[in-house]
């Protein structure tokens, strides 16, 4: 009889009876009266990403590898791990988006419950121990995210982004269907622990099916050169949308390339490593040198984005040989690095206006002398992002290149090292323009800034965690490194 068990998936059915009830409080609300419970969507989606993850904490002590629904969802901390991830990453795009939608005037509760759309299908894809729900966990997170970046339906560039989103995401579809196809053809099996069992090096049907596969996800992770979408799309989504965007995907992708690696295709590590070292070379590099030429900051923060799956690349390419500490790494860099690039977002929201968003870096000009506080918070979050201490990206990558030299891969370890000090420049380049240039004549106020409370919450949680976890970072590292031991079964 097959096992429907819930529980081990108790956290992803939280957010989707949150999603249905934001959706029914859109649809029954009456339109004479939407104006007096606007705040009510926001306020439910944060309850509900709220609820999510108390239940991750409280599934942690008691989690295991039970599988749940005939073997296909997973319910054990590497899961758990990204689920938080994910739900921190959807309440702080609630809080982003809050003020902000307003100001654009495309206030409507369909934004928050495609946003908990999204996240349920992140948390599917992380527990996902078969490859037919990976894809339906894929495909929801994707959908969702195609409607949001082009919910902005007055501008152009957000439409513009969409369509793009959705056509090379389509297109990156097929590939990972094709590789399913091909794995299922070589196996008979699309459950990662059966495809582990019966797969072997060699198999050439096999080893197309994992290249495939490799495909889809750097289209999803926007990886090297599958990342053409990522700049245009950044750029015409909304703030809010891209800063939860560029957290959440990365979350779900990382941690299900990293179990459908360590389970499926352990037998074929040599194969996927080479692949991926390759890759994780040409993203670093090339994303770092893109972001140099950047005078648009979503822009910037795209390539950086780019660069910053390279670098997680090199985590997963070192569980080649360092299996344990090399996932431990990459699922902590995963939730530091969504931390900075959200909170990043959430300043260009804050200081967004109804026709357009705060993306060109003439308007962060003395912004340091106009609103002090909010260029201290994008300095954390840039400063973070470049890997300088004492914040948590410099623990992060610190770990992830540890985790290379250990794996013998020193010379990746040392192109990371190389194309991260290069970082540094774009990124010093942004807080001088904050804090070192003169404000433009005439500087109007930002519409969105205007008590824009939601807005402040988020800029200084997910500054004071960047702070706290570059400062005392070894809860969150027994953390990772709990769930990366309990997926190699240590």
């Amino acid at each position: 009889m097959p096992d429907f068990a819930f529980r081990p998936i108790a956290p992803p059915l939280m957010i989707l009876y949150g999603m249905l009830m934001v959706l029914l409080l859109e649809i029954f609300s009456p339109r004479d009266t939407r104006r007096a419970v606007r705040n009510l969507p926001p306020a439910l989606a944060l309850v509900t990403l709220l609820f999510g993850l108390a239940a991750v904490a409280l599934r942690w002590p008691r989690a295991n590898d039970l599988l749940a629904f005939s073997g296909m969802v997973s319910g054990d901390r590497l899961a758990l791990f990204a689920q938080g991830v994910l739900c921190l990453a959807g309440a702080f795009g609630v809080l982003s988006a809050w003020t902000y939608l307003r100001v654009v005037e495309e206030d409507q509760g369909e934004y928050y419950a495609l946003l908990l759309a999204a996240v349920f299908g992140g948390m599917l894809m992380a527990g996902a121990a078969d490859l037919i729900v990976l894809f339906l966990g894929l495909e929801i997170l994707s959908i969702s995210l195609y409607v949001m970046a082009g919910f902005l339906r007055r501008r152009v560039e957000s439409g513009e982004s969409a369509m793009k989103y959705f056509f090379l995401g389509a297109f990156s579809t097929g590939f990972l269907l094709y590789g399913i196809a091909l794995v299922f053809g070589a196996t008979g099996s699309t459950s990662l622990a059966a495809i582990g069992e019966k797969g072997a090096a060699g198999n050439l049907m096999l080893s197309a099916g994992v290249a495939l596969l490799l495909v889809g996800f750097g289209f999803k992770i926007a990886a090297f050169p599958f990342h053409v979408w990522t700049p245009d799309v950044y750029q015409g989504a909304p703030s809010p949308a891209t800063g939860f965007m560029a957290a959440a995907v990365k979350a779900a992708a990382f941690a299900a390339l990293v179990r459908t690696l360590a389970v499926a295709f352990g037998s074929s590590r040599g194969e996927w490593a080479t692949i991926l070292y390759y890759v994780a070379i040409a993203t670093m590099i090339f994303g770092n040198v893109a972001a140099l030429v950047q005078n648009r900051l979503k822009r910037l923060l795209a390539y950086s984005a780019i660069a910053h799956a390279g670098y997680l690349l090199v985590g997963v390419t070192a569980m080649f040989r360092q299996d344990v500490d090399a996932a431990g790494a990459v699922l902590f860099y995963l939730a530091v690095y969504g931390l900075a690039t959200i909170g990043a977002f959430a300043a260009v929201a804050h200081l967004s206006r109804r026709d357009a968003d705060a993306d060109d870096l003439d308007s962060y000009r003395g912004l340091a002398r106009r609103r002090p506080w909010l260029a201290a918070a994008l300095a954390v979050y840039l400063i973070s992002l470049a890997g300088l201490p004492p914040l948590a990206g410099f623990v992060g990558k610190f770990l992830l290149f540890a985790a290379a030299v250990q794996a013998h891969l020193l010379q990746l370890a040392i192109v990371g090292m190389l194309t991260s000090a290069i970082s540094v420049y774009y990124y010093v380049r942004v807080i001088y323009i904050l804090y070192m240039t003169e404000p433009e004549a005439g500087a109007a106020t930002a519409d969105a800034a205007a008590a824009d409370a939601p807005g402040h919450v988020a800029l200084w949680a997910a500054g004071l965690l960047v702070l706290a976890l570059g400062v005392v970072p070894q809860w969150l590292i027994a953390r990772a490194g709990e769930a990366a031991a309990m997926l190699f079964g240590k």
